[in-house]
């Protein structure tokens, strides 16, 4: 009986490529203490040890699976499949280290000092696959870690060139509803993605909407996860 919806960003990397790292998408978030999830390829995380350092340390913000270089999951078997998990596990857990390493201090939503990495669990719990594609032998690799995949039901489309920011509003407002995962960008493909967020949380908070990350809208009470049982058939070169 709530309306509340999850805003996740995800950090792609691909073997061939370093990406970005769009800091006025996240001095927003930031400005506005909305909590989100961003899903963050093992490979981003270290190429950008400082970013990566920062978005874990923010008691705001959670870090998902997303793979070590953003490989299609439908399409990989036997150890390249366990490979980008268990990547993408070891460069989150490398990220914690040095974050608890440095001893930084954040202050908490009540105002009072904590070390940036007590919050922070030791292990990720949740998982997007690449261009959203996945097999059964994928599934099951990810529950057997203890992961839980988290897709999408609406897509603000951003990677599209194509897309302005007045038609991502649009685009996003016509198919938000309470419950709803959105799918931005923050890696240097979110094309207007910054312009367009203020104005897309300025139209859903005037709806009723409030925001959460994943984690604490799939622990709602009265929250009822859809399970879908297809995914995706991507080809290796798509882009979500």
């Amino acid at each position: 009986n709530e309306k509340v919806v999850a805003r996740t960003f995800d950090l792609c990397e691909q073997p061939h490529e370093i990406s970005g790292y769009q800091g006025d998408i996240v001095d927003y978030l930031r400005s506005q203490a909305l909590p989100a999830t961003f899903f963050a390829s093992g490979k981003w995380l270290l190429t950008h040890p400082v970013r990566s350092q920062q978005l874990m340390g923010d008691p705001t913000l959670e870090i998902g699976n997303h793979g070590w270089a953003h490989r299609n999951f439908r399409i990989l078997k036997g150890t390249a499949l366990t490979g980008e998990l268990e990547g993408a596990q070891a460069a989150y857990r490398m990220t914690r280290a040095r974050l608890a390493k440095r001893a930084c201090y954040v202050r908490t939503p009540q105002g009072q000092p904590r070390l940036a990495h007590a919050h922070v669990s030791p292990r990720q719990t949740l998982m997007r696959f690449p261009f959203g594609a996945c097999s059964r032998a994928a599934l099951k690799a990810v529950q057997a870690r203890k992961l839980l995949a988290i897709q999408w039901d609406v897509s603000s489309a951003d990677p599209w060139k194509g897309m302005t920011a007045p038609k991502m509003v649009r685009h996003v407002g016509d198919r938000v509803r309470s419950g709803s995962i959105i799918l931005f960008h923050a890696n240097g493909r979110g094309h207007h993605t910054a312009e367009a967020l203020p104005r897309i949380i300025k139209a859903l908070r005037a709806r009723g909407y409030r925001f959460a990350s994943v984690s604490h809208l799939l622990a709602m009470p009265g929250a009822k996860p859809v399970f879908a049982d297809t995914c995706y058939d991507a080809k290796p070169g798509d882009s979500e």
